[in-house]
């Protein structure tokens, strides 16, 4: 899988080993540099790649050139969730390209559900709307600070970095770049990326 996170989830779910591509190639992002290439093979026959979505094209085209000429690839996702943060959106051109299988008996949610309502209906190009669990209301920057606290355990999803700004800065407690009762997603120290959702103290 892309992630770690989506690489325990498949290990727990399976009952089998699992990891991240990245381990899987042995490849180190830093410096650019895999164990495992179209020269030195991954030893399998098989490889099912779970969060396809999520693969940019530059560790697809990594992946491909390593599962070596006799190795089936099965490619696991759903085209309308997370895409890649890197370039290109391989696994969409897949689906269109490939033959593919479309699951479509939701498990998640039963099928009166207004989660599932509300998402079919964005996939079908209607607007967004309120329903049970979901309120859908327009604000300032200002009144963000309202809807996060502490204690509802709130979080703030934005694709768009001149939201993201205009967030942050409200609801930064100071002037420095960190200040104490902060929230943070991303801390960058010295060499160490560190990703957590959590409180400066």
């Amino acid at each position: 899988a892309p992630t770690g996170k989506a690489s325990r989830r498949l290990s727990e779910k399976t009952g089998m080993p699992a990891c991240t591509i990245h381990k899987a190639l042995r490849k180190k992002p830093e410096d650019d540099y895999a164990f495992y290439t179209e020269n030195n093979p991954l030893p399998y026959r098989m490889i099912i790649l779970d969060e396809s979505s999520m693969v940019d094209t530059e560790l697809m085209y990594d992946l491909l050139k390593a599962a070596g000429e006799y190795c089936k690839l099965v490619f696991v996702g759903d085209v309308n969730q997370l895409h890649p943060v890197g370039y290109g959106n391989p696994f969409l051109q897949f689906s269109q390209d490939l033959n593919s299988y479309r699951l479509v008996q939701n498990h998640r949610q039963s099928e009166d559900s207004e989660i599932l309502e509300i998402a079919n209906g964005i996939l079908d190009g209607k607007p967004l709307h309120s329903g049970k669990g979901i309120i859908v209301k327009k604000i300032s920057y200002s009144e963000v600070s309202k809807f996060l606290s502490d204690e509802n355990n709130s979080q703030i999803l934005s694709p768009f970095n001149a939201v993201n700004e205009n967030i942050n800065s409200c609801m930064k407690k100071g002037n420095e770049d960190f200040n104490i009762g902060d929230k943070i997603i991303v801390a960058y120290i010295k060499i160490l990326i560190a990703f957590f959702h959590a409180t400066v103290y």
